[in-house]
Order: C-alpha cells, then sequence, then structure tokens
C-alpha cells in the first residue's frame, strides 16, 4: 500500500509497461521509525507478499551514471538491502527494466520532531521503506466441487 502522502516527500513512481514488478510500500519513516538515519530500505515479495530472496535491485542517483545492482541478502528480521541517502543525492530505485522506478528518494527535508521532541528526522536525516512485489495474479485454491477439500 502506497503512503497516500509519499508525493509530498519529492518521491513519484515511473511504471513500466509489461512489469514483472509492482510497487507495493512506499513509506516516510517517522521520526521514532527512523532515528536520525538517512537510509532506503527495500524489501521484495512474491505474488503472496512473502519475502522472495535472492533478487537484485538496480539503483542510482541523479547526475551519478548508470543503475548499480544491488544483492538483496540480509536475513530475516530486517529489510533485505539498504542504500545510505547522502546530503545531496537523489535516489532512484528499481528491479530492472520490467520495474516501476521510485524517483526523487532524497533525504533535504525539514524536521520533524518525536514524541518528546527530539529531533530525529531533521534535514540530511530522513529514511524511506520501499517493498517491490512480484506482479501477477495469484491462481485460486482449486477445490473438489463435491467436498470442497483443497486439490493438488
Amino acid at each position: 500500500m502506497l503512503d497516500n502522502d509519499f508525493e509530498k516527500w519529492g518521491s513519484g513512481v515511473h511504471e513500466a509497461a509489461n512489469g514483472e514488478w509492482k510497487v507495493a510500500k512506499i513509506h516516510h519513516l517517522t521520526p521514532e521509525e527512523n532515528r536520525g538515519r538517512h537510509n532506503i530500505y527495500i524489501d521484495t515479495l512474491d505474488e503472496q507478499g512473502q519475502r522472495l530472496q535472492g533478487q537484485r535491485l538496480h539503483w542510482g542517483w541523479d547526475g551519478g551514471g548508470a543503475q548499480m545492482p544491488l544483492n538483496m541478502d540480509k536475513p530475516a528480521g530486517e529489510p533485505m538491502c539498504n542504500i545510505p541517502i547522502f546530503r545531496g543525492q537523489v535516489i532512484y530505485v528499481s528491479m530492472g527494466e520490467k520495474s516501476p522506478t521510485v524517483v526523487g528518494l532524497h533525504s533535504m527535508h525539514g524536521d520533524e520532531l518525536g514524541p518528546n521532541g527530539e529531533i530525529w528526522n531533521s534535514n540530511g536525516h530522513h529514511s524511506f521503506y520501499i517493498a517491490f512485489q512480484k506482479a501477477g495474479s495469484v491462481a485460486p485454491k482449486k477445490t473438489c466441487p463435491c467436498c470442497g477439500q483443497e486439490l493438488a
């Protein structure tokens, strides 16, 4: 589910024709989630929404040249990969040619205070979470019309 306000943060999605992937989620981390970091955290999911290991993310930044592949191989319990956002970078990420590209990811946003006035999201210290999901329909389960038992 895309955050309703992801465009507020300067992000956008360039769709791909005949895509094998879709963007399932873009989320700007709240101050409590971020705690002063400046990263893009990325996961890949299969059609059913389960973690899909072994993929390669393509990413780069405006004015930075060609996309660079990045293995998505972090263990369970953390996003599959992360990219630090350095001051002045505007980063884009995709799963390759048959994937939408998320663009406009940067950390140069204003201060956001945490619950007790902490400045955990400050200019240069904002982070995002993105989930790419395999596109395509999920095959419906086949059941026996007589007894309702699932068929192989």
